[in-house]
C-alpha cells in the first residue's frame, strides 16, 4: 500500500500543476480585412500585405459586415432585403429575411445581431428571429457597440448619428456630418464616422459627443475599421481602393477593388490553453516526488 507520505504528495503536486502548468497563451495572428464589393455583388479578402483575393459572390448588392464570436461573416444585402451568414471556408447560407434595405451590422455581446435598414433597426437572435428594436430614423447605414452596450447609428439621412441604449431609448449622440457612412469605435473608446462627400472628412467623436476632424479629404470614404496595432483603414470609393491612416498620414493598403464599401477584420484567433514556458518543468518537478514514490514502493 502506499503510504500517508506519498498521498500527501499526490495532493500538493496536483495543486501545483494545476495552478502553474496551464496558462492561457494568445499568439499574434496577422488579421485579414474584408470589404464588400457593390458593383460585383462580392465580398473580398485582403491579406495582411495587401492583396485582394475574392472570397464570396453573388450576394445582391451587399454591405455591412459583421463577425459572431465562432468567425462566421454576416453580410447584409441591400437588394436582397436580407442578412447571409458565411462560414470561414466560405459556404453561404440565408440568416434572416423580410428587411428594407439592410446596410449597417453589428453584434451584441449576448450574439444578437443589429441590422440597420432603411428607417429603422433590428435585432436578429442567434436563432434568426427577427424583431424590431428602434425606429424614426431617416436613412441609416453604419452600426457599432460602445463598451457599455450602447448601440451607435449612423442616420444618414438626417447628417447625425443616434444612441439607442440596450433599453431601446433614442437619442441624438452628434450632427453637423456630410452623409454619414460607416461608424466604428478606436482603441481610446472613441468613435469614428466616415463622411461621404468629395472631401469628406473622417471625425473623430469623444463619448461626451464632442466632434474633431480625425482626417481630412480622403475622397468618399466609405467603410471604416480599425486593426489590432490601432491603425485606421477606409474604403475609397472613387479610387477603387483601401487606405491605411498611420500617424495622421495616409497611404494605399490595396487597390483594384470595383466600388469597394463597408469593411471589417476577422477577428484575432486565439490558441486556447496552453503551457507558457517553464511552466512544463516546473509542473514536472512537482511531480517528482510521487515517481520517486512509485518507484520506491515497485521495488519492494
Amino acid at each position: 500500500m502506499f503510504s500517508a507520505l506519498y498521498y500527501r504528495r499526490v495532493a500538493v503536486a496536483a495543486a501545483l500543476a494545476g495552478t502553474l502548468a496551464l496558462t492561457p497563451v494568445t499568439p499574434a495572428i496577422a488579421q485579414t480585412l474584408y470589404v464588400t464589393s457593390l458593383n460585383t455583388g462580392a465580398v473580398d479578402k485582403v491579406s495582411a500585405g495587401g492583396v485582394v483575393t475574392p472570397f464570396v459572390g453573388s450576394l445582391g448588392e451587399p454591405e455591412g459586415l459583421a463577425f459572431d464570436s465562432a468567425g462566421n461573416l454576416y453580410v447584409a444585402s441591400y437588394t436582397a432585403d436580407a442578412v447571409f451568414k458565411v462560414t470561414p471556408v466560405g459556404s453561404v447560407s440565408k440568416f434572416a429575411s423580410g428587411l428594407t434595405n439592410p446596410s449597417g451590422l453589428a453584434f451584441d455581446s449576448a450574439g444578437n445581431l443589429y441590422v440597420a435598414n432603411a428607417t429603422y433597426i433590428d435585432r436578429v437572435t442567434p436563432g434568426g428571429a427577427v424583431s424590431t428594436f428602434a425606429t424614426g430614423f431617416d436613412a441609416l447605414a453604419g452600426l457599432a457597440f460602445d463598451s457599455s452596450g450602447n448601440l451607435y447609428a449612423a442616420d444618414e439621412g438626417a447628417d447625425s448619428i443616434a444612441k439607442i441604449t440596450s433599453s431601446g431609448t433614442k437619442s441624438t449622440f452628434a450632427t453637423g456630418f456630410t452623409n454619414p457612412f460607416e461608424i466604428t469605435f478606436g482603441p481610446a473608446g472613441n468613435l469614428y464616422v466616415a463622411n461621404i462627400s468629395s472631401d469628406g472628412p473622417i471625425d473623430e467623436i469623444t463619448p461626451g459627443g464632442v466632434v474633431t476632424t480625425f482626417f481630412s479629404n480622403p475622397s468618399y470614404p466609405e467603410g471604416l475599421a480599425f486593426d489590432s496595432s490601432g491603425n485606421l483603414y477606409y474604403s475609397d470609393e472613387v479610387f477603387g481602393q483601401i487606405a491605411k491612416v498611420t500617424n495622421g498620414t495616409a497611404t494605399t493598403f490595396a487597390g483594384g477593388i470595383s466600388d469597394p464599401s463597408f469593411l471589417a477584420f476577422q477577428p484575432t484567433a486565439s490558441a486556447g490553453t496552453a503551457l507558457e514556458p517553464g511552466s512544463l518543468a516546473l509542473a514536472a518537478s512537482a511531480f517528482a516526488p510521487i515517481v520517486a514514490a512509485v518507484r520506491r514502493h515497485r521495488a519492494r
